[in-house]
């Protein structure tokens, strides 16, 4: 006979599936306060963002999007656009309209869920589609894609000859070089003074103080990351896209013991310390253990990723988060429609822009 969490470690999921799972209870320790990691204590749905056989991340784990019939206090004031309404009419395994909370994605362990599927989630649906723009804009990955579709557009005209001398072409070279520079600049980092929980940029490294919860009845997370740990910023403190009190953070990790199990997956994303002097050893981003963050819990600032490595950090959650396969549609939709119609002022671009701005 098996016991309850014996039974539901069995469970196989595809991503888009919603189970009601079972979170640790509230904040134990010197950490008290808001806590926006965490539904503390409660058994509320959420939607699985990788299927239960995704080798990319570590096994027993994945991450989920927490789904509230009603809105936490602080983000009833002003809806952001990564906090996404689902219509019971369209999700009929829904009991009330509800929201989807895109900026606190948890890194759930396998046995905390089930063990009866409620519903799923297609991937093709409108509610997914919000869903996987609200997890973009979350991680700081949004920008990246955007710069993406530019790269395309180029790379598609410069490898045609024939087009090289079409005027509208060449416009379009120009405006999609343009667009891919100003992104570009806006990810190096300020160079002025300190950051702090109210100036910081995506890519800064802070100290941060993981909280430990009453995991009581539960069985423990064997990858979850508690105390103290350097973190990595994924937005700026200025978006106003995100709820101004939270920031997803990425911890780092000398991970001594996947390396010892020879279990590092493509989610794990080697820092350097050679690029990295703030840190005492080669280490790696744990990006498959994103954690929502109360901005007022960072510590002291002690440097900043650069691009090239913050470019693996984003691929690294595009598979943690499952949206690979939506940042590929949307580059090839967005560069197609650019090509087709010789601008870069496609309609798929302004509903990116538009959802950006929250529209």
């Amino acid at each position: 006979m098996f016991s309850f969490f014996e039974v539901i470690f069995l469970i196989n999921f595809v991503r888009g599936d919603v189970f009601r799972c079972h979170f640790p209870d509230k904040v134990l320790g010197a950490l008290q306060g808001p806590d926006y990691a965490r539904i503390d204590g409660q058994s509320a749905l959420a939607v699985c963002l990788t299927d239960s056989n995704f080798k990319g991340v570590p096994n027993g784990q994945t991450l989920v999007v927490p789904i509230v019939e009603q809105l936490p206090s602080h983000l009833q004031s002003s809806i952001k656009p990564v906090v996404v309404p689902l219509n019971k009419n369209e999700l009929p395994f829904l009991s009330h309209d509800s929201y989807a909370l895109t900026h606190m994605p948890i890194a759930c362990n396998k046995q905390w869920i089930g063990p009866q599927k409620v519903g799923h989630i297609n991937f093709s649906s409108s509610s997914m589609q919000r869903i996987d723009f609200g997890l973009l804009l979350s991680t700081g990955t949004y920008d990246r894609v955007r710069e993406s579709i530019y790269d395309a557009v180029i790379q598609h005209m410069l490898s045609n000859s024939s087009l090289n001398t079409d005027p509208s072409y060449q416009l379009m070279i120009s405006e999609a070089q343009a667009a891919a520079n100003q992104i570009a600049a806006a990810k190096q980092p300020v160079s002025a003074g300190r950051s702090n929980a109210y100036n910081f940029r995506r890519g800064d490294v802070f100290v941060c103080h993981f909280p430990v919860h009453d995991s009581t009845g539960l069985p423990g997370h064997d990858y979850s990351l508690h105390g103290t740990h350097l973190g990595i910023c994924l937005t700026d403190a200025k978006d106003p896209r995100i709820p101004k009190e939270q920031v997803l953070i990425v911890p780092i990790s000398s991970s001594v013991s996947a390396i010892g199990r020879k279990s590092l997956k493509p989610t794990h994303i080697p820092i350097f310390k050679s690029d990295h002097p703030f840190l005492n050893h080669d280490s790696f981003a744990l990006t498959f253990q994103t954690k929502p963050y109360n901005r007022h819990w960072l510590s002291r600032s002690v440097g900043h990723i650069n691009t090239q490595t913050m470019d693996f950090i984003s691929y690294g959650l595009f598979l943690s988060t499952g949206t690979e396969h939506r940042v590929h549609e949307i580059i090839m939709k967005s560069a197609m429609e650019a090509l087709i119609q010789r601008t870069m002022k496609t309609p798929t671009l302004q509903q990116l822009r538009d959802f950006e701005l929250g529209r």
